[in-house]
């Protein structure tokens, strides 16, 4: 009798658990995530990112989940992304790629045209980050489904698809 107690109560909190650990591992590496959709941020330091259609790279803090959700609305101004914590059972830096695909190429100011935005950066494990994008340019206001992708070791650890409406 104790047995089935025991585990419809862990059935029971299993169920209420608002974070969902992606199926997809990397050696000892999992994500979890804790949250998607239209967001805020403080932008903390700005950092030059040739790559990228603006030109630059935020880095933020004090990610906060507005709306959990895939829809965003295509409005100037827009700040949508994820947050996640990389899982594993040491604590160790990990080299992850990340890479923000557009629906169809954009083309910035400058007339340079980018399908999407791909870049490294280094995390510790077990702890809480995220990843955003703004909506801070008009060429950038472009329907469709953005994908993000989190790749380890160059294996796919996450993806995410936003629909821009």
């Amino acid at each position: 009798m104790k047995k089935i107690i025991f585990l419809l109560l862990s059935l029971v909190l299993l169920g209420c658990s608002s974070q969902k650990e992606s199926a997809n591992r990397v050696g000892d590496i999992s994500l979890i995530d804790l949250g998607y959709g239209i967001c805020s941020v403080n932008i903390d330091q700005v950092q030059s990112m040739n790559n990228s259609p603006s030109g630059t790279h935020h880095i933020s803090s004090n990610f906060y989940l507005i709306e959990q959700t895939n829809t965003i609305p295509m409005e100037m101004g827009q700040r949508f992304g994820v947050d996640y914590l990389l899982k594993s059972p040491e604590f160790k830096e990990v080299q992850v790629e990340i890479v923000w695909t557009f629906p169809k190429p954009i083309t910035n100011d400058k007339g340079e045209s980018f399908n999407e935005v791909r870049y490294v950066n280094n995390k510790k494990t077990n702890q809480d980050y995220h990843e955003t994008y703004a909506l801070n340019s008009q060429y950038l206001l472009v329907p469709g489904e953005w994908k993000y992708e989190m790749f380890v070791q160059g294996q796919k650890l996450y993806e995410r698809s936003f629909q821009l409406q």
